[in-house]
């Protein structure tokens, strides 16, 4: 059987329809028909690279272009003079946004000088050149919009500590550093109230099916499963009540009940729902740093080997909707409750990250996969091995135990989020 939930992710992800406007400065009526001429090429090769667009006009005066919008937006900077327009729509702007520019008509000295005014301002703008506007390459453009919209949701994001962080996290700090100055807040939540959501929660009958019916292999009983998912449904309470992007929890202090998170935050985390454990701050900011750029969810895992040029996680949890396949064990240090086996294919790209918030610091590598649900015994069930250049820095400059992976080749939009966000980048 299949997974549970089976998704296929390009080399772009899931693409929301793209809005463009394009903006002049007051324009000669002779000028105004080659802008537009301009304007119709851009449409046309967006048409031609099949990116679904919404266009919102050509606008030629400070006063007249929207505000308060909100999506995926292209601002197509025709001529110069335009960046007074350019800032008034992007201050009210909620979404990712990215400037267009060509060396014509002072297109790219504006969208520079507007670019600048919008970052010292803390909005990420960035912007994407073409030597015409019929050349554009519409990945740099999503790229760029992707970048923007990451910032923006992790600069307002609320974040969740249920219970202290793990003993043993000597080096993970519960704090956001960088991202505090952006807006981005903390705040610690007893366990106690998971528990006690745990306790009159019961798990949705639907969840319960869509896991087991998906799992290539089940090697639990029927009721611990239910009882994982019931812990799902209080991850999901806690997030939604705190209004969280990401919680991360002191999920070692549920084994008491006979119950782990493994199995509950694998079928929850999302690219808008983030769960962590151990009360491991520093990656949960990691995993919602590769969730916002990337549109997928992330993976925080235990670095269990590196070599040279390889890279092995291992964890007890994995998102379902990252996982090729899957199959249902027992949590690895207890022996008791569910964890997940998940399996990648190989060859397939990665991305893994780690964020040091006191330090400011962050160190980002992409690499493969080479195996997948290895089967040894002596670590936590998922098991993935990476074909990782450079891995070996991680032992020379180590940066802290879990590291945060998604699917995907997201390295260079990373490290550029990261680093407008105030973290020092080192790339494996």
């Amino acid at each position: 059987m299949g997974p549970a939930v089976k998704t296929f992710f390009g080399p772009l992800g899931m693409m929301a329809v793209l809005k463009l406007l394009a903006v002049a400065s007051p324009l000669d009526p002779g000028f105004a028909a080659s802008i537009r001429g301009a304007t119709f090429s851009l449409i046309s090769s967006a048409e031609s690279a099949e990116i679904p667009l919404d266009f919102l006009g050509l606008e030629g005066g400070v006063g007249r272009a929207p505000t308060g919008g909100q999506g995926d937006l292209a601002v197509a900077v025709m001529t110069g003079g335009t960046e007074g327009t350019i800032l008034r729509v992007a201050r009210s702007w909620e979404g990712g946004i990215a400037l267009l520019a060509t060396p014509h008509s002072n297109s790219l000295a504006a969208s520079l000088e507007a670019a600048a005014a919008l970052r010292s301002e803390g909005r990420f703008a960035r912007v994407v050149r073409a030597d015409s506007w019929a050349s554009f390459r519409w990945e740099d453009v999503l790229k760029a919009v992707r970048m923007s919209k990451a910032v923006q949701m992790l600069s307002k994001a609320r974040f969740g500590l249920l219970g202290p962080p793990s003993d043993w996290l000597v080096a993970s700090h519960p704090t956001l550093g960088p991202l505090e100055r952006f807006g981005a807040s903390l705040e610690e939540v007893d366990l106690g109230r998971l528990v006690e959501a745990y306790e009159r929660c019961d798990s949705d009958p639907r969840d319960v099916e869509a896991v087991i019916s998906g799992a290539k292999e089940i090697l639990v009983p029927g009721d611990e499963v239910r009882k994982a998912l019931r812990m799902k449904r209080a991850l999901e309470e806690a997030l939604r009540s705190g209004g969280y992007l990401g919680i991360t929890v002191r999920c070692f202090d549920l084994i008491e009940m006979g119950v782990t998170a493994c199995l509950g935050a694998a079928a929850l985390n999302d690219a808008d729902a983030i769960v962590g454990c151990e009360g491991d701050v520093p990656s949960m900011i990691s995993m919602a740093v590769l969730a916002a750029v990337s549109g997928r969810p992330a993976w925080m895992a235990n670095t269990t080997d590196v070599g040279r040029d390889s890279l092995l996680l291992s964890h007890c949890t994995f998102p379902l909707k990252l996982a090729e396949a899957y199959s249902l064990k027992t949590h690895f240090e207890s022996g008791l409750s569910v964890g997940v086996d998940a399996e990648l294919p190989p060859g397939e790209r990665v991305t893994v990250a780690r964020v040091d918030p006191r330090g400011a610091r962050a160190i980002v590598g992409v690499g493969s996969v080479r195996e997948s649900s290895l089967g040894r015994e002596a670590m936590c069930r998922t098991q993935v091995l990476l074909s990782m250049p450079g891995a070996d820095r991680l032992i020379r400059a180590p940066i802290g135990n879990h590291l945060a992976m998604t699917r995907g080749d997201f390295g260079d939009e990373v490290q550029e989020v990261l680093e407008f966000l105030g973290f020092t980048v080192s790339r494996l």
